[in-house]
């Protein structure tokens, strides 16, 4: 799997060049009854760091199965859960 990794702030603004960078996992999973179960986690590292309000967001998102030399493209912007963050009290 392959995807762009974007740093985006509240104002739904894109990246500069160093809050962008191409992303990429994967790992060999077994076919049952002609289906396959995965889960592929893909991590960006942004310097500076993408904290919030800032969150990330992935495009340009590839699955590919490199053993039968197929692939699809997923269009559209992901967005990873958000995480719930507790603030102390005032």
């Amino acid at each position: 799997m392959t995807a762009t990794a974007q740093c985006i702030n509240p104002g739904d603004h894109g990246p500069k060049a160093s809050n962008k960078q191409s992303v990429a996992g994967g790992g060999q999973f077994g076919v049952e009854n002609g289906k396959v179960d995965f889960t592929v986690t893909l991590t960006a590292t942004f310097q500076p760091s993408c904290s919030p309000p800032m969150t990330v967001q992935y495009t340009n998102v590839v699955v590919a199965d490199t053993t039968n030399n197929i692939s699809v493209t997923l269009r559209g912007t992901f967005c990873p859960p958000h995480r719930e963050t507790t603030r102390p009290p005032p």
